[in-house]
């Protein structure tokens, strides 16, 4: 159940990173990943994935995109 809502909040702030331009990672993004998620999601932490980078969470996002979840899917899955 955490990995299904890390993974939803990851996907539904790059949505918006992608879709309003006045969004950047280190300012708006970067900030709430760390301070909500990279406790567990880091090398070596207890989550199956890192998020401690723009990469590693941009990755997570292509990988929902390439698997065909939308932000519909997501909160079904919830």
């Amino acid at each position: 159940m955490h990995r299904v809502y890390s993974i939803l909040v990851c996907f539904i702030l790059f949505n918006q990173v992608m879709t309003a331009q006045s969004f950047t990672w280190s300012q708006d993004i970067a900030p709430i990943i760390y301070e909500n998620c990279s406790s567990c999601h880091h090398s070596g932490g207890i989550a199956p994935f890192s998020l401690m980078n723009y990469d590693e969470v941009r990755s997570l996002l292509l990988e929902c995109n390439t698997a065909g979840l939308s932000k519909s899917d997501m909160f079904v899955k919830l």
